[in-house]
Order: structure tokens, then sequence, then C-alpha cells
């Protein structure tokens, strides 16, 4: 799968963290602080979402993903006023889509949930030692681009053995061979 790269979610992560912070000083000064904060916060979460999205090649399930979004989003916003349950909602959200589209392993997905709650504590020291909306942004984001970072495995496949990488290739081809001739009896009886 096509996993966008270190450099280009520091990118982003700057993009993010500083169109977050314009947009939150605007809206607090329009619908207050928390409401602000809530807002902000789910834009972010589905924009981050939406680039996670275009970064897989895989085509499957994209609107079903954005519409679970929704509705988890919408179902959290309704019911809680806590703004901590709308982070953790969305963070988690994110490491479902990373896991869904960027990882093939089950190690994957745990280690990118681990790193999302990283990514959220990082957030929160960032707020309380420094009380800026950019620098928690960029930090909790700049945390989710180590995500490039996790490994599939354990055992790497580059290491994997010459008789081990031959031995299934000779299966795929035998199995290809058999396909191939398959083919051809079918084509040569009518």
């Amino acid at each position: 799968m096509k996993q966008p790269g270190f450099f280009q979610g520091v990118i982003v992560a700057a993009v993010l963290a500083l169109t977050g912070s314009i947009a939150f000083a605007g809206l607090s000064a329009v619908v207050g602080g928390a409401a602000a904060l809530k807002m902000v916060t789910v834009a972010l979460g589905g924009t981050y979402i939406v680039y996670l999205l275009v970064c897989s090649n895989e085509h499957t399930g994209r609107i079903t993903i954005f519409m679970a979004w929704g509705v988890v989003t919408t179902t959290t916003w309704l019911l809680t006023t806590d703004l901590s349950m709308t982070l953790i909602t969305q963070s988690v959200l994110i490491s479902i889509v990373r896991t869904l589209y960027h990882h093939t392993r089950l190690l994957g997905g745990l280690l990118d949930f681990a790193l999302s709650a990283f990514a959220l504590s990082a957030a929160v020291w960032a707020i309380g030692h420094s009380g800026s909306m950019l620098l928690t942004v960029w930090c909790f984001f700049l945390v989710q681009t180590l995500s490039v970072y996790i490994p599939e495995s354990l055992t790497n496949k580059e290491q994997q053995t010459p008789t081990e990488n031959s031995a299934a290739e000779d299966k795929f081809g035998r199995a290809f061979r058999t396909a191939e001739t398959a083919i051809r009896r079918i084509a040569t009886q009518r």
C-alpha cells in the first residue's frame, strides 16, 4: 500500500496546525472557546482522515468510512459536552482508518493505536505547558506522522532467505502455469 512519507506528514502537520490555530482564534470570538475547540477538533480530525484516505491505494469503502466518521462524530457531539471524549473519539477514528488503509498486519494496527494515544498525550502536554493551540495541534499531528515507521511485523521480508522467496515464487509460478493450461484446454475444446 502507498504510505505517506515522513516529510509529507510533517508538512500536513504544519498546515493543520496553522489552519487549526487560525480557525480557533476566529471561531472562539464568535461562538466561545469551548465550542470553537470542539469544532476545530472535529474539522481537523475529518481533514486528517480525508488525507489518510487520499494517500491510500485502496478505494473500497471510502464513502462508508467517511459516513461512519460523520455518524460517530455527530453522536459524540450530541451525547457529550466533554472535550476529552471528542479528542479521544477523533484519535481512535484516525487510528482505525490508518489501520484499515495503511497496515496489513495486526501488529501494525496495535502499534498505531499506541501511537495515537501517545499523540494525544503529547497534545495534552503541549497545551498544559504552552497554552498554544498552534503548538498543541502541531505536536498531535507530528507524532501521528511517525506512523510511517510502524513495522508490519517483527520479521523483515528482506531478511528472508533466498529459498523462502524462491519457494513462494515457485508456488505462484506453478499456480500460474496450471491456470494457463486450464484456459488453453477450455479454449481448444470449443
